[in-house]
C-alpha cells in the first residue's frame, strides 16, 4: 500500500492531507509560529490529526517536567541501559492515551525513534540517502513500513510517501500521524 502525505499550507498554518489514490483519508495540523520558548516549552504545542471530515482522532501531549527529568538520564547507555527522551504522548479525542512517540538512545552513536501503540512497539530508523530522507519502521525485527521524503520542496510544502504492508493497514492512522510528527520535529520551518 502506498499513501501520500502532502503539506497543503505552510503560511499562517501548517496543514497536511493524507491521501490514497487521490482520496482524502486524514488531515493534520502542526504549530506554525516560531516562538522559541525556553526549556523545550515549544514542544508543548499540539500536533493534531483528524479524519477526512475534520473530526479529531489524535493529538499530542508533551509533559515538560517528565521530559526534562528524562533528559537528565540520557547517558544511561554508559551503564548499559537505554534512555527514552522527548516523549510525545498520543491521546485520542477523549484524552485517553493511545501510545507515544519518543527517541530511544542506546549508545553514543546509536539512537532510534520509537512508536508505542497499544501493546506493540515499533523501532524506526531514520537516515539520509542523497536527496531523500527515509525512515524504516520495524516490528519484532521485520520491516513493515517505510516513510520516504524527497528533500526538495516546492513553495515550502513537504511531501512524504508511506509504504505499508497490506496486512498492517490497521496501522495507517498512527503511522500517518507519526509522519506528521517527523515533519514537525525535523523539517518544519515555523514562521516562514
Amino acid at each position: 500500500m502506498l499513501v501520500t502525505i502532502r503539506q497543503t499550507k505552510s503560511s499562517g498554518q501548517n496543514l497536511f492531507q493524507v491521501e490514497e489514490r487521490g482520496q482524502l483519508l486524514f488531515q493534520a495540523q502542526t504549530p506554525w509560529a516560531d516562538l522559541r520558548l525556553p526549556l523545550e516549552a515549544e514542544n508543548m504545542r499540539r500536533l493534531t490529526f483528524s479524519d477526512a471530515q475534520g473530526r479529531p482522532l489524535y493529538h499530542t501531549s508533551y509533559r515538560l517536567l517528565d521530559n526534562a527529568l528524562r533528559s537528565l538520564t540520557k547517558y544511561k547507555f554508559l551503564l548499559g541501559a537505554s534512555a527514552q527522551v522527548e516523549e510525545y504522548e498520543i491521546l485520542d479525542e477523549a484524552g485517553r492515551q493511545q501510545g507515544s512517540f519518543y527517541t530511544q538512545i542506546d549508545g553514543i552513536f546509536t539512537s532510534q525513534l520509537t512508536i508505542c501503540y497499544g501493546e506493540e512497539q515499533y523501532d524506526c530508523y531514520p537516515r539520509f540517502m542523497g536527496k531523500i530522507y527515509v525512515v524504516s519502521i520495524f516490528r519484532d525485527g521485520r520491516q513493515i513500513a517505510q516513510i520516504t521524503k524527497p528533500l526538495d520542496t516546492w513553495d515550502l510544502l513537504d511531501i512524504y510517501y508511506l509504504h505499508l504492508l497490506e496486512n498492517c493497514r490497521h496501522l495507517l492512522p498512527i503511522l500517518s500521524f507519526f509522519t506528521i510528527y517527523i515533519d514537525a520535529r525535523s523539517f518544519t520551518q515555523p514562521g516562514r
